[in-house]
């Protein structure tokens, strides 16, 4: 898996108004430590005639501490306990908390986060 995705890139990213993008970074993928990414990004309006192309470099700097191997250590406190499932459930049916990345919390991901209690 990579560790970072697009999940939302601007529909139309060339104009006056703001538009977003929406990275997920997995901390699992990218294990413990510090880390530096860069994405580039290249923007072009297709409509407007001579149009040239745009580039709008990103450099994230992504820091990870803790246990990253526990999937089901959703507080980071090196163990998987009540708190956790509180944490889990409160999620539910969102894409918060997605242990197995299907895209929303269910009972695979109450499953997974079982598996790893202790």
């Amino acid at each position: 898996d990579a560790p970072i995705t697009i999940v939302q890139f601007p529909g139309d990213p060339i104009g006056a108004d703001p538009a977003d993008l929406i990275l997920e970074i997995d901390p699992r993928a990218l294990g413990t430590g510090d880390h530096l990414h860069e994405i580039d990004l290249i923007f072009m309006d297709d409509d407007l005639p001579g149009a040239t192309a745009h580039q709008l470099d990103l450099t994230l700097a992504i820091s990870v501490e803790g246990d990253v191997s526990r999937p089901g250590d959703l507080d980071g406190n090196g163990v998987v306990d009540g708190a956790d499932l509180a944490i889990l459930l409160g999620a539910w049916a969102t894409n918060q908390y997605d242990l197995d990345g299907d895209g929303i919390v269910g009972g695979s991901d109450l499953a997974i986060l079982l598996g790893d209690w202790g």
